[in-house]
């Protein structure tokens, strides 16, 4: 029974120290506002891979069925369509990071993507220095995705770790190296 008592007085004060939480700002800063978003509001999806706000202020949820942009108001989902090249190339969604540059990264479980904001569209396809043609060049399923301080891109992967540099005369051209373990040379 005083255990019982215990655990009483125990939860009373964590849930008097958690409504002090609600009615102070955090760290100076506004309070925050939850808003819950379903199908009617457009998120079709409610089990998300990944969230990321970008420098605009758009709103990115990665989902097994695609990626959506919320806008504050409306979302707008990008999935892959047959035969649609614009589109995104595989719908399972893993991370998502924009770079200094501006540049949205999308990693899927068949790859990377590029998101171009001029055309509202993705690619898959990266300019490689000393390749005349654009590839796919990381087409596995993409783990993580980081920008370190010297400004290069990180994307984990399950086949290793990709090294993206970008060129510093072509905005669009970028090294590549990728790194492995020794168990997976074999």
């Amino acid at each position: 029974m005083r255990i019982l008592n215990y655990i009483l007085v125990l939860v009373l004060y964590l849930s008097n120290l958690c409504y002090a939480q609600e009615e102070q700002s955090i760290l100076g800063r506004d309070k925050f506002k939850f808003e819950k978003f379903s199908s009617d509001k457009g998120l079709k999806h409610h089990s998300l891979t990944s969230i990321y706000q970008d420098s605009k202020g758009y709103m990115w949820f990665g989902a097994y069925n695609g990626i959506y942009k919320y806008d504050g108001y409306t979302f707008k989902i990008y999935k892959n369509i047959l035969e649609d090249f614009k589109t995104p190339s595989e719908n399972l969604i893993t991370a998502i990071y924009e770079d200094s540059w501006g540049t949205i990264w999308v990693g899927t479980m068949g790859g990377l993507l590029c998101y171009n904001r001029d055309y509202d569209s993705f690619t898959e396809k990266i300019k490689i220095e000393g390749s005349v043609d654009e590839n796919p060049v990381i087409n596995n399923r993409i783990n993580c995705i980081f920008q370190d301080k010297n400004q290069v891109l990180w994307i984990g992967t399950e086949k290793g770790l990709y090294q993206l540099i970008k060129s510093s005369t072509d905005k669009q051209l970028f090294e590549i190296k990728h790194f492995v373990s020794s168990d997976d040379k074999k």
